[in-house]
């Protein structure tokens, strides 16, 4: 049974239901590890420049302004970039070594949060479990998988511009 497609403009009751009707609502297009594709620009932009990656993605679907997205993302994976090069001193866990683990699970509740949202309004089966599994265990994967779903960048184009928010559609 072929489903009707009608588009609306966005409400702000459904502000993130988004389908995309070049794709099949019900699957990802890429896998876990998916991105090796694209892997210039999309691997690259989400190992690297994950803030740039996640404020486009949250842009791209209308979820959050791309300025806002990225002022706060990119302050969260600065202060986890800072924790990494800054070598703790002790050898048990210290406030510092606490301080980068909320910063790093705050960041992956904001994934799993948008990863969610683009779930459901895709209709793609999964559950928060995966979401939240993805996002803290793989956290580049999942921010490349998600920038390929919604079609946040160009292939074979380096942009750390945000591409147009996309349409929604009632299914």
């Amino acid at each position: 049974m072929k489903q009707s497609i009608e588009q609306v403009p966005p409400t702000s009751s459904a502000p993130y239901v988004v389908v995309m009707p070049s794709q099949g609502i019900g699957t990802w297009k890429a896998g876990t590890c998916g991105f090796w594709d694209n892997c210039l620009p999309n691997g690259c932009m989400a190992f690297l420049c994950p803030c740039v990656s996640v404020a486009q993605i949250s842009s791209r679907v209308g979820l959050q302004s791309f300025k806002s997205t990225l002022i706060g993302m990119g302050i969260l994976y600065t202060l986890i970039y800072l924790a990494i090069i800054v070598p703790a001193s002790l050898e048990s866990w210290s406030a510092w070594d606490y301080g980068v683990f909320m910063v790093y699970a705050l960041a992956a509740f904001i994934l799993t949060i948008i990863r969610g949202r683009i779930r459901i309004a895709l209709q793609i089966p999964g559950n928060t479990l995966e979401d939240c599994f993805q996002s803290c265990c793989c956290h580049c994967c999942a921010i490349a998988q998600l920038a390929t779903q919604v079609e946040s960048y160009n292939p074979s184009s380096c942009s750390f511009a945000p591409k147009d928010t996309l349409r929604a559609y009632i299914v």
